[in-house]
């Protein structure tokens, strides 16, 4: 029996957000109220003390920072939002029909996947890692540095996962659009106005004067307020996809903003460090490629999840500005009813005033070019510290 809801789906997700504090509600049974479950003392009270006496001390401040925000979070404004998310998934899942028990199966397959695949691939390089560095008094900070990041990737996860869940449900409805204005009297109409346009000019420009005066008498009257109610219930799923949008703003925010630039300021320290030992410790260190893999696999992680993670939103973006062009190219159709037609219009509005951008905290829009920026100052900002070195 596969699951039958969003929240039996995400599962999987949950299970692996609680044991690092993340969770902020409980999964008791569907429809009993979900209420907070903190499991977050632990990696607060370890991650505090060395937050001061680390030698890269302005990326492991934003380390742990965005650690904290994100355990911070998930115990206060997330057990109200994140509930909220689920809620509007599962209301927009009943106005978009066509979602099924497979779709969800589908999801609850891929997060698993995901879980899987990540640790595969992060436990074992953390393992290394603690084996390179982890000397003496330095395996302390070592693994907090490793639990740090767990409660970061993790919630990268959520966010990720979050938004790629609002951009399967755009598509579902830009698919619903397509398949209202498929149907067979509007494609009988345009048979016939084809099969009449053929001949001669004449009779193109009579035909044409025609569909323009008596159009709406092409479709059947109860098939326009059919078409015209589809429309609408597309309107209200836009409308939620909206408010969805603006919650995971409002959820995510701070820890996006840290993030963001924890990754810039850790991808110039470990480049950076990583320039300076090939150059000068390197020949008389007798673990030099164990390190040199330490630091090349912490640049290619840093990228990997700036580039989920604007790459993410970037996408659900676009598939909204995909509703737009969908209706402009049906309003070019002469084959519309007045009615219909008036829908569209209203509807093309309506995403012009509901856009969904995924910011951080108002201070930039996550998108590629976020990303393109990143690289391009911190290769300006190695070419300064090089020179200065």
């Amino acid at each position: 029996m596969g699951p039958g809801d969003i929240y039996a789906a995400t599962k999987s997700l949950y299970y692996l957000s609680k044991i690092f504090g993340l969770a902020p509600f409980q999964y008791s049974s569907p429809t009993s109220d979900k209420k907070i479950r903190v499991g977050l003392l632990w990696t607060v009270t370890v991650n505090f003390a060395p937050n001061f006496i680390i030698a890269d001390i302005l990326s492991k401040l934003l380390l742990y920072g965005t650690c904290e925000a994100s355990l911070i979070s998930a115990a206060t404004i997330n057990t109200i939002n994140l509930p909220g998310i689920i809620r509007k998934f599962s209301r927009i899942d009943k106005q978009l029909f066509s979602i099924t028990s497979a779709d969800y199966r589908k999801i609850r397959k891929w997060l698993i996947f995901e879980i899987v695949t990540l640790t595969l691939i992060m436990v074992p390089f953390y393992c290394f890692h603690v084996n390179v560095y982890g000397i003496g008094m330095n395996l302390y900070f070592v693994l907090i540095d490793e639990v740090a990041h767990l409660v970061i990737l993790v919630t990268d996860l959520q966010f990720v996962n979050i938004v790629q869940f609002l951009k399967r449900r755009c598509k579902q409805m830009n698919s619903n659009l397509k398949q209202i204005m498929n149907y067979p009297e509007r494609n009988h109409a345009k048979e016939h106005y084809n099969n009449e346009t053929s001949n001669a000019q004449e009779t193109r420009e009579k035909y044409t004067a025609f569909l323009v005066t008596k159009h709406i008498s092409v479709l059947p009257i109860h098939k326009t307020s059919h078409t015209v109610t589809e429309i609408r219930v597309l309107r209200e799923t836009c409308s939620d996809l909206h408010d969805t949008a603006i919650i995971i703003n409002r959820s995510f925010g701070l820890f996006l903003l840290l993030e963001v630039t924890c990754i810039f300021i850790s991808l110039v320290s470990t480049l950076y460090n990583l320039l300076y030992y090939m150059s000068v410790t390197m020949e008389t260190d007798g673990n030099a490629a164990a390190k040199v893999i330490c630091h090349l696999f912490w640049i290619a992680f840093y990228l990997c999840k700036g580039a989920a993670i604007t790459w993410t939103c970037q996408s659900a973006a676009y598939e909204v500005s995909k509703s737009a062009a969908l209706i402009q190219r049906l309003l070019l159709d002469r084959f519309l009813a007045n009615d219909i037609v008036s829908e569209l219009q209203a509807f093309f509005v309506q995403l012009g005033v509901h856009t969904i951008t995924f910011t951080a905290c108002g201070f930039f829009t996550m998108n590629l070019s976020l990303l393109h920026g990143i690289i391009a100052a911190t290769a300006t900002y190695i070419i300064i510290l090089l020179q200065f070195s």
